[in-house]
């Protein structure tokens, strides 16, 4: 399914009609149906192209993410609580690349921390 397919569904399943989405998005119904319209779904391939060969996520692309590299809902709730830019960078470069030994390891050295 591309992304014109999809925003229409996605539309559809909140019962929306193109006026909706229109004063959603503050244009008009024509320019909004256009969107539905498979016209610009090359222009989005591009951006999954350069994504994939890249490495990061769309959204960091096209800079609604400060992480390069997708992160579930739950960790992107959690990152948006770090304050602290510097350590939310570290955790975003550093967390991100440990493998799953490393992980049990950081695992048991925050358990023995907080004995």
């Amino acid at each position: 399914m591309n992304f014109s397919e999809r925003l229409k569904k996605l539309r559809l399943d909140k019962n929306l009609s193109h006026y909706d989405m229109a004063d959603i998005l503050d244009m008009t119904r024509q320019s909004y149906a256009y969107l539905e319209r498979k016209q610009d779904d090359k222009k989005l391939d591009y951006v999954v192209t350069l994504a994939k060969y890249f490495g990061v996520s769309t959204d960091y692309l096209l800079g609604t993410s400060d992480f390069p590299n997708p992160v579930d809902k739950r960790d992107q709730d959690f990152m948006d609580q770090i304050l602290d830019e510097e350590l939310k960078d570290w955790i975003a470069n550093e967390l991100n690349h440990l493998n799953k030994d490393e992980l049990h390891k950081l695992k048991t050295l925050w358990e023995l921390m907080h004995k």
